[in-house]
């Protein structure tokens, strides 16, 4: 995790006189910032009784609130009332307009990850030695590394009413199955950004797999990647279904000098017309593979690659390992980490 290039004293006064004035960083106080994570002491202590008077006046403090209540805290001990007085005249004197305001969030939020990473590792450091628990370490670690300055508040439907329409109608959106009945119901195919988890249901034997391999000819022929989890088939039968849909050609065929021709010419065609299309097949034995299983794999593809995968067909659910005990519940947790 790389630091801050400003020194420690001046990027917490900087984050001290901006959290406490500027309304723009009301959730990174709110959601992310602890007291712990200051070397100064004062500074932590200040901002977490300003995020208390917040969460219950909906409000920053005034400058002559903020001073009652530090007068309240510090009243009793000269010293801390003194230190707390430098703190607030060097955020006095420091003039935020002065530095690039890009640079300056990214200041913020390099510093505060970086002594948030130490201060979760070094708490959480008796489970993860004695009790060799990292589950508490790593949710927190977690959280810390998706700290940012934006906040999406969603759509505001009545004002962007305009730009939602022109989103749902745009065919850009949305990627076609190649079956013309599938594409008719689902308003023109799957979306193609956002959330959006397609299950197939179907008795044993009557296809399932063999829609899985159409919908996969189909995308790779429309420049996408996509990827082919098979918990059920090698590798090398669901790569043999993909040859046979190309050409056209049964599968049994494919051991023949033309049909291997033809397979090699189709699959010339797509990295012609279809330069950045890819089709990724990896199988994992059955009830092997969990969704943070699957979340590495993916991770580690599009690490590989350089992009992420456009579609995943997974071969298939019920064969992943379940989070509960109970299978109606164990399956709908895995639909859920699966969409998200």
């Amino acid at each position: 995790m790389s630091k801050s290039l400003l020194p420690s004293e001046k990027i917490e006064t900087i984050i001290f006189k901006l959290l406490s004035t500027h309304p723009k960083y009301i959730n990174l106080l709110l959601e992310y910032v602890k007291k712990e994570w200051f070397e100064s002491k004062k500074v932590g202590e200040i901002l977490h009784y300003i995020r208390l008077y917040y969460v219950k006046y909906y409000k920053l403090p005034s400058e002559k609130t903020l001073d009652l209540i530090i007068d309240k805290l510090y009243a009793t001990n000269e010293a801390d009332m003194n230190e707390v007085k430098a703190l607030k005249e060097r955020a006095k004197e420091i003039d935020a307009n002065e530095f690039d305001l890009e640079f300056l969030d990214g200041e913020i939020i390099t510093y505060l990850k970086s002594t948030a990473y130490y201060n979760t590792v070094m708490s959480n450091i008796e489970d993860i030695e004695q009790k060799h628990n990292c589950t508490s370490c790593c949710e927190e670690l977690t959280k810390i590394s998706s700290m940012t300055l934006e906040y999406d508040l969603g759509l505001d439907y009545i004002v962007d009413i305009d730009g939602l329409l022109e989103r749902l109608a745009n065919p850009a959106n949305r990627l076609s199955t190649g079956f013309d009945s599938i594409d008719e119901v689902t308003n023109g195919g799957l979306l193609r950004d956002g959330k959006c988890l397609a299950i197939i249901q179907a008795a044993t034997h009557v296809g399932k797999s063999l829609v899985l391999t159409n919908l996969a000819t189909n995308f790779i022929q429309q420049d996408l990647f996509v990827l082919i989890i098979t918990l059920e088939m090698s590798e090398d039968v669901y790569g043999q279904r993909i040859s046979a849909n190309l050409t056209n050609c049964g599968v049994n065929l494919l051991g023949l000098e033309k049909e291997r021709s033809m397979v090699k010419y189709d699959v010339e065609n797509i990295r012609k017309n279809c330069p950045n299309s890819k089709l990724l097949i990896k199988e994992f034995a059955p009830q092997s593979l969990s969704c943070n299983n699957l979340k590495v794999f993916i991770d580690k593809a599009t690490m590989t690659y350089n992009r992420k995968p456009d579609v995943i067909l997974i071969d298939y659910l019920t064969l992943m390992i379940p989070n509960g005990k109970e299978f109606a519940i164990a399956l709908k947790s895995i639909n859920m980490l699966l969409k998200n």
